[in-house]
C-alpha cells in the first residue's frame, strides 16, 4: 500500500502565475495526447493480439493519466481563482 499526501502551500507573489499557467496547460495537453493514444491503443486489434500483462499495463497507464488530467485541471482552477 502507497500513501500519498498532497500539500497545498499559497504562492501568490512568490511564482510568475502567467508562466506556471503556461506550464500546467502545456503538461495538460501533454497528457491529454497521451491519453488519446492509450486509448486508440486499447480499441484496435492491440488488445486481441498483446499478451494480457501488457494490456493491463496500458490500462493502468491509462487511468494514472487521467489523475494526472484531473490534477493539472485542479490546479489550473486554482490559480484562476488566485487571479481573482
Amino acid at each position: 500500500m502507497t500513501l500519498s499526501i498532497e500539500i497545498l502551500i499559497s504562492l501568490q507573489g512568490l511564482v510568475d502565475l502567467e508562466k506556471e499557467k503556461q506550464r500546467i496547460e502545456k503538461d495538460l495537453e501533454e497528457a491529454q495526447k497521451y491519453a488519446v493514444s492509450i486509448k486508440n491503443k486499447l480499441e484496435s486489434d492491440f488488445v486481441k493480439k498483446a499478451p494480457k500483462e501488457v494490456v493491463d499495463r496500458e490500462r493502468t497507464r491509462l487511468v494514472e493519466i487521467e489523475e494526472k488530467i484531473a490534477k493539472l485541471k485542479a490546479q489550473q482552477n486554482s490559480l484562476n481563482i488566485v487571479e481573482k
